[in-house]
């Protein structure tokens, strides 16, 4: 099924359970949000929450004996006030900064992130760093409330007007390969996947990285204290 097919103000309807088994004994059911349009990290296929981050959040949560509801968010933004209002347990794919950590627990490291800028084919704006880039006048599509780096966080604020911002990788890359943005900063993985599975032609990756850094759960401190912090990165350190 064509990723852009899926509405988001419908999905956002959408809970999908996964139960570990032998329901009855888990201790609890937590309510795991995130990006389910963000293959091949989260997606629904066949009405099934499925992707990379999906089995990992599955395995740690149910060695620590909880079931899952996946939750698709509309913004990252508002995964983290939901986290932090108690209104959902689990935040997947966060990268740390303070600003978070104020709101929220941060588990052991599950994987890296590296994101880069892409850039249309026939694009002819060059330069050997991004704030080149931003200085020739270049147009950045970015994910809303995403942190990126505070190298990058300092040209956001400085060139704000060249960059808008949206929640759905699939509408930065769309735009992108319309000509209608010039960069859009994602994923490296992410976006090449959703470009080839759309058949979007005219993106490329480009050479400039903007963020490496380690990507965690972020857990509610309404429902986890430290000592169940504690053994689900005991899981995640012994699953590496």
């Amino acid at each position: 099924m064509c990723l852009f097919t899926w509405q988001r103000t419908m999905k956002s309807l959408l809970l999908v359970f996964l139960f570990a088994p032998g329901l009855i004994a888990c201790e609890a059911m937590l309510k795991v949000g995130g990006d389910l349009e963000w293959p091949p990290y989260a997606y629904i296929q066949h009405m099934e929450v499925q992707g990379e981050d999906v089995q990992l959040a599955r395995t740690v949560f149910d060695k620590a004996n909880y079931c899952l509801t996946f939750i698709d968010m509309p913004s990252v933004d508002r995964g983290i006030e939901e986290l932090h209002e108690g209104d959902l347990d689990v935040l997947m794919a966060a990268s740390f900064n303070e600003a978070r950590g104020k709101k929220a627990w941060f588990s052991s490291p599950y994987r890296q992130e590296t994101v880069i800028l892409f850039s249309h084919t026939q694009s002819q704006i060059t330069g050997k760093t991004i704030q080149d880039l931003f200085q020739r006048g270049a147009s950045f599509a970015v994910n809303s409330g995403s942190f990126a780096g505070d190298a990058f966080g300092i040209l956001q604020r400085e060139y704000a007007q060249q960059i808008i911002y949206l929640s759905s990788t699939a509408q930065r890359l769309l735009m992108l390969n319309s000509a209608r943005i010039d960069f859009v900063v994602e994923d490296q993985f992410a976006g090449l996947h959703i470009a080839k599975e759309n058949q979007l032609l005219n993106i490329k990756a480009t050479e400039h990285i903007v963020y490496q850094d380690p990507i965690h759960f972020m857990l509610s401190r309404k429902r986890f204290d430290q000592q169940r912090v504690s053994q689900i990165n005991r899981i995640i350190e012994a699953l590496q």
